[in-house]
């Protein structure tokens, strides 16, 4: 893997459509992400790289890390607009355009190869009806893995009203109330919605999960408060440093699996589930402690093979549950050799998907042209393929 150029390499690490936002140790945040999810997976159906690693009920801790990772990337540009930029319609339009470009062709692509491998074989492993397939694509309907797609469709549409309000509230100067105002939102829905048993049945509410992306939202508001790089000084990076440890830590530590050997309880895979809120904040804390703080962690998430794997992500999220079906039905072999080899061959398929999929439309003419109308932010937080 390579610094963003030309070649295969940059045809995946540069994002050169993305008008200078590009952060390095957030693609490595979203490969932690899917890796929790595809392992988490892979533990459910009691496929381990180690006796000692089950991930059961974790995957849905990636999914609470995608939702603040979507929220902070989404909010960071608006928080750098002004009141004059935010009243135009042009730059709401373009990002909600932008929005589908990225996700919809290889959604439809999914649910479609779903729908023919339904018909044509005898499993497959998330079996859909035209009727689903109908409901899928009008984002009414999300079986298993696919409940995140209309709930992150969601937050796409309520999040410029959100970021609107927030500024409006809290000026463009004053990002430490814009941020303020984010988590009261997000602490205030967690106590109203009382999730229970939403979260655990995948439910497509996006009030049962709007407190992670409030959190994610409520971090690109400090974000920019604190100028958007590392914090120099004595012993502000390395507090920083080590908040984003400790709140990976806390995940970790709530691993059902995990829970259980240091608790001395065992509780059910979706025993967390509901606490959206807590992994929201945790999330968030770890995001700007990986971007603000030292520069450790996010040396560890800018790694090039994780950075791949995040890059990916998404190709990843929508293909590895095929090929976990396929492997353990058709390879008779150890279950680290068997979770290794999803591992590897999702990724292959992934790289595949991406290439061909994801990134024309990435890098379209289209993409281009949003940008230009004001989709993203413009200038750079940060050079490209720097801190970040």
């Amino acid at each position: 893997m390579g610094r963003p150029g030309s070649g295969l390499a940059g045809g995946f690490f540069d994002k050169r459509s993305h008008a200078g936002l590009q952060l390095d140790a957030l693609d490595g945040a979203r490969g932690v992400a899917v890796l929790l999810v595809v392992l988490s997976h892979a533990s459910n159906e009691g496929r381990h790289l180690h006796p000692s690693l089950d991930f059961s009920g974790a995957g849905k801790y990636g999914v609470y890390l995608f939702f603040v990772l979507s929220a902070f990337l989404l909010t960071l540009p608006i928080t750098s607009r002004s009141g004059s930029q935010l009243a135009r319609p042009a730059p709401h339009v373009a990002y909600l355009m932008r929005r589908v470009l990225r996700v919809f062709p290889l959604y439809v692509l999914a649910l479609t190869v779903g729908l023919l491998a339904t018909r044509m074989l005898a499993t497959w492993a998330i079996p859909l009806t035209t009727e689903e397939w109908i409901a899928h694509l009008l984002l009414r309907e999300g079986k298993s893995i696919y409940w995140t797609i209309p709930v992150e469709f969601k937050y796409y549409l309520v999040l410029p009203f959100v970021a609107v309000a927030d500024l409006v509230l809290s000026g463009q100067r004053r990002p430490w109330l814009g941020a303020a105002v984010a988590f009261v939102l997000a602490v205030g829905v967690a106590v109203w919605v009382e999730p229970s048993a939403h979260p655990i049945q995948n439910a497509i509410r996006l009030l049962d999960y709007l407190p992670a992306f409030l959190c994610g939202s409520a971090a690109a508001f400090v974000f920019r408060a604190l100028g958007g790089q590392p914090l120099r000084g004595p012993g502000r990076g390395v507090a920083l440093e080590f908040a984003a440890l400790s709140a990976a830590a806390a995940v970790l530590a709530v691993i059902p699996s995990f829970f259980a050997v240091w608790s001395g309880r065992e509780v059910e895979p979706w025993a967390f589930h509901a606490d959206v809120l807590m992994f929201g904040i945790l999330w968030a804390v770890f995001v700007l402690g990986a971007l603000l703080g030292a520069g450790g962690v996010r040396r560890v998430l800018a790694w090039a093979p994780l950075r791949f794997v995040g890059i990916v992500s998404f190709s990843v999220y929508l293909w590895h549950l095929v090929v976990l079906e396929r492997v353990l039905g058709l390879v008779a072999a150890p279950a680290p050799a068997q979770v290794v080899l999803v591992l590897g061959l999702t990724l292959v398929v992934s790289a595949v998907s991406f290439w061909l999929v994801e990134r024309p439309f990435i890098r379209s003419a289209w993409s281009r042209r949003l940008v230009a109308r004001g989709a993203e932010l413009p200038g750079r937080l940060w050079p490209r393929g720097g801190a970040a």
